[in-house]
């Protein structure tokens, strides 16, 4: 089952209060992507109803950049939304697995160091770019699938 992106950004937002980890744009970003690549490679589904796209930095889901864009690098503290995106609900256990897991994976890298994990030459950020077919290309679901798959077999 796939949700919308801001109802993951969400979990992370509460996570980060929670937790008292600070959650910012940046890494915002970059938490949503990792854990739809994990559940691609996982459950071979998209955990999110939208195209990861590879802008010049890095990629990014344009919901949630429209949504958090004002706050710049400073912490996210209010939830997009809350009575409109849910989290996976308890039926879908498969999903708050892999979005737990990628919390305590991922949770207290910064925005930075999660970045340069998107960014490497390889990655389905960087093919997307290479591609170049246009300014803001997206990202194949079947490209972040492979790359997470690899990333298990690595052991990482």
């Amino acid at each position: 089952m796939s949700y919308h992106p801001l109802s993951i950004a969400n979990y992370f937002i509460y996570k980060g209060g929670e937790d008292n980890v600070d959650v910012d744009h940046l890494k915002l970003q970059k938490l949503v992507y990792i854990a739809h690549g994990w559940c691609l490679a996982i459950t071979g589904e998209p955990l999110i109803s939208e195209a990861v796209r590879a802008w010049q930095y890095g990629p990014v889901i344009t919901s949630l950049w429209r949504e958090f864009k004002d706050y710049g690098s400073r912490e996210i503290r209010s939830p997009a939304r809350p009575e409109v995106f849910e989290a996976p609900s308890r039926k879908d256990a498969r999903s708050r697995d892999i979005l737990r897991t990628v919390w305590e994976k991922y949770g207290s890298l910064s925005g930075v160091q999660l970045s340069n994990l998107t960014h490497q030459a390889g990655t389905p950020w960087w093919s997307a770019r290479k591609r170049g077919l246009s300014s803001n290309p997206k990202i194949r679901d079947k490209e972040i699938r492979l790359h997470f798959l690899e990333l298990a077999r690595q052991g990482q």
